[in-house]
């Protein structure tokens, strides 16, 4: 059974001369047994599927707490630093069938081998006039485009993907996986989508975003619970068999969209609406120790709205940001300054380091050009490249990346890009 759908809210309402829009996957109705979060003692909530945003800049608080770092073992492979863009031109390829108005879409893509993982919230998988049947979830070979017998349906959303090269974690609003119950948490097999049952670990409500690194899966989004113990919004667990890590407890105030890992693993980045982290303030984004999850400078400035992604430089020197305040956002790790921002007409909901370049997905266009959802921009000062512009139409445009140095991989919901009627999923070779 799939939740009841809800519309997307409409793109961009000018007030002052600045676009405030809201561009987050909506929320479906949610599954059997989902809460929502509320929290004693932890700073201000709010419920599931709302959000809080600002478009002030943000008051950091003057106190810091500093730990020391211990580098984690197995550290994420990070995507090679190489040189040259990806093709504006993707593979003709299977993307997501739109039964309905503003109800399908991809929120997460993951690159594992020679496949691109695709989940969010459809029922079907569409190629020109070929469908088939899958349950929001699906794995495309990234030369050809081709549909991969990778099967692993859910009865909810999948918001959020990771892989350790030998399995894929997925996360979102779902409570079964291919008929096995699994609480919006689930380990599968790359080749069959088939559910690892000696991996057992659930979140008490949605999951938004997820990193592996070494034996670690951290988890982000707007639980209260993780594995029935006390996890405010951010958690680990051990990737074999779901364990809660018993250490890691960044307890975040409010909900958690975005996380991503420094090269080394011992820093981890959370971005979000939240106000506080472990009690200090820090208003939407916050570095904590890989281990304890307890925070760590800097306190990043001007941080203007809701983080929607996260990415960060293969030497960990720059965190990157998509931001509901219709930016690319570059920051300095070590002081916490922002270096530079780069304004879409749309939130920008996707950010993706890859090749020297930071590609950047949004909806509404670039510039007053409605035909742009994606553009690559220079990782030193955020000027978009003037050859990387892959026309596309449809709302809510591009809402993930990933990239592997070989592809350029984009989800979300359009039915052209680059000239190309792919639908909600666009691969995007090296040039």
């Amino acid at each position: 059974m799939r939740a009841s759908p809800r519309a997307l809210l409409p793109a961009g309402i000018l007030v002052a001369g600045i676009v405030a829009t809201a561009c987050v996957p909506p929320l479906p109705d949610p599954p059997p047994g989902e809460t929502t979060s509320t929290t004693t003692g932890s700073g201000p909530a709010t419920g599931a599927g709302t959000t809080t945003t600002t478009s002030t800049t943000s008051t950091t608080s003057t106190t810091s707490t500093t730990t020391t770092s211990t580098t984690i073992a197995q550290p994420p492979t990070t995507v090679p630093d190489g040189t040259g863009l990806y093709s504006p031109v993707p593979v003709d390829g299977w993307g997501i069938a739109k039964n309905a108005v503003n109800d399908q879409y991809i929120d997460a893509v993951e690159i594992a081998g020679g496949a691109v993982y695709a989940g969010g919230r459809f029922d079907q998988a569409k190629r020109n006039s070929q469908t088939a049947t899958r349950g929001n979830l699906m794995a495309v070979a990234l030369s050809s485009g081709a549909l991969l017998p990778f099967v692993a349906d859910t009865n909810g959303t999948v918001n959020a993907i990771a892989s350790d090269g030998s399995s894929l974690y997925i996360g979102g609003t779902f409570t079964t996986v291919n008929g096995v119950a699994r609480n919006r948490l689930a380990k599968l097999d790359l080749a069959t989508g088939a559910v690892d049952t000696s991996f057992i670990a659930g979140a008490g409500n949605i999951v938004h975003d997820m990193v592996v690194v070494g034996s670690r899966l951290y988890i982000v989004g707007e639980f209260n619970t993780v594995n029935g113990v006390d996890r405010h919004r951010a958690a680990a667990v051990n990737t074999s068999n779901g364990d809660l890590d018993a250490t890691f407890d960044p307890n975040a105030s409010s909900k958690v969209q975005a996380i991503a890992a420094s090269p080394n693993g011992a820093t981890i980045y959370l971005g979000g609406n939240f106000a506080t982290m472990g009690g200090v303030a820090r208003a939407n984004l916050a570095a904590v120790d890989g281990v304890t999850g307890a925070l760590q400078s800097p306190a990043f400035k001007q941080v203007n709205d809701l983080v929607e992604d996260l990415s960060v430089s293969p030497d960990g020197s720059h965190l990157y940001a998509g931001t509901r305040f219709n930016s690319a956002v570059d920051w300095d790790t070590a002081n916490g300054d922002r270096e530079w921002l780069a304004r879409a007409d749309g939130d920008m909901q996707a950010v993706v380091y890859s090749n020297h370049m930071v590609y950047g997905g949004f909806h509404d266009g670039f510039e007053s050009d409605t035909s742009l959802r994606l553009l690559a921009l220079e990782p030193d000062d955020g000027v978009p490249d003037a050859t990387f512009r892959p026309a596309s139409n449809g709302y809510p445009g591009v809402y993930c990346l990933d990239a592997n140095g070989a592809y350029l991989v984009a989800g979300g919901y359009f039915s052209t890009m680059g000239g190309v009627g792919v639908e909600g999923l666009a691969i995007f070779p090296k040039a």
